[in-house]
């Protein structure tokens, strides 16, 4: 996995994320055949992120996303557009579609996401239950019901509100837990598919802070297309990296430019070096063979004209070695010979 939860985030997990979350960060997400097998509907989930490098599509670019998107591509991720890769026929209609929209090559491996319980009336629930406590301590107070039929039932309700909040608690530990191994799948598709533009476009989102910015805002703008609900998160970043494919070519149209006659990006010094070691050699090479058919010159009369010790040469003064060489090998043969006889 390319990118791992930071100390503060795994502190923040129970025993039993944390050994889920250890499956998943040794290599790829991982599934036992059973989950596999019975819990198809998940096994293209984008996960729970939405930017790793490619950002997150519900920030609003006002804040600082950790090491975020963009620049560097070294961002954790925060929540991903969802893709559900079982479902009814509209959503396998979806899927043929984007097929042909943006190819989509990863194998995505299938993740193990446990049960959360249901826990959307949990306020409501509870709040019932802390009026009835509240109700009989007031008919306790008012001599209603006696002492033992209190205990009793404040005993019940008091039972009733734990067992109420540990459902609530265990559902935020799974929810937890199913976010993170989530993140992990996501992470997952992100390092592969950069790899992918590397080799085919030789885009390199890491190196780029300016196209790693395009293509994290491409990101959102798609998640935020309610249309692209089902579609997968390979989707979400193989279409975002079309786009910014599109506007560099779009650019590049504008200021002129046609393909292979763009600027060429700066010599690093190891390009240098060895540019200038071919140079020299090319060089050598040319002055032997300059010298080789200026053999027997030095043996001609001299011109009273040819004067070498004017300004013709002076741009020859103070060389010597290798630079002398280069300038010699530069000049037309005549000229050389005729310096050479001086």
């Amino acid at each position: 996995m390319g990118t791992k939860l930071s100390d503060d985030e795994r502190n923040g997990l129970s025993d039993e994320e944390l050994e889920a979350l250890d499956d998943v960060e040794d290599g790829a997400p991982a599934a036992t055949a059973g989950d596999s097998e019975g819990d198809g509907e998940n096994e293209n989930d984008a996960g729970g992120t939405a930017s790793d490098d490619a950002g997150d599509p519900d920030d609003d670019g006002s804040g600082d996303d950790g090491e975020g998107a963009p620049p560097a591509g070294e961002s954790e991720a925060a929540a991903a557009p969802a893709a559900d890769a079982g479902g009814d026929g509209a959503g396998d209609a979806q899927s043929d579609a984007v097929a042909d929209e943006v190819e989509q090559t990863l194998e995505v491996p299938p993740i193990a996401l446990v049960d959360v319980p249901d826990v959307a009336n949990y306020e409501a629930e509870r709040g019932v239950l802390l009026d009835e406590r509240k109700q009989l301590r007031q008919q306790h107070r008012d001599g209603d019901i006696s002492s033992d039929e209190y205990d009793d039932k404040l005993d019940a309700l008091n039972d009733k509100l734990n067992a109420l909040d540990r459902t609530k608690a265990d559902a935020d530990a799974a929810q937890r837990q199913n976010e993170a191994v989530q993140r992990s799948q996501y992470m997952w598709t992100i390092d592969q598919v950069k790899k992918d533009f590397v080799k085919a476009d030789a885009i390199d989102y890491d190196k780029n802070p300016v196209l790693m910015g395009m293509w994290d805002a491409n990101v959102k703008a798609l998640a935020k297309d309610e249309a692209n609900a089902s579609k997968s998160a390979e989707w979400f970043l193989r279409k975002a990296h079309q786009q910014v494919k599109d506007e560099i070519a779009k650019v590049a149209g504008t200021m002129g430019f046609t393909k292979g006659d763009a600027p060429k990006p700066k010599e690093t010094p190891a390009e240098a070096k060895a540019a200038s070691k071919t140079a020299v050699k090319d060089a050598v090479k040319a002055r032997a063979k300059t010298a080789e058919k200026l053999k027997g010159v030095g043996e001609l009369p001299a011109a009273s004209s040819d004067d070498v010790s004017g300004d013709e040469f002076a741009g020859l003064d103070g060389l010597s070695g290798l630079e002398l060489e280069h300038a010699l090998a530069r000049m037309p043969e005549e000229r050389a010979a005729k310096y050479l006889k001086g």
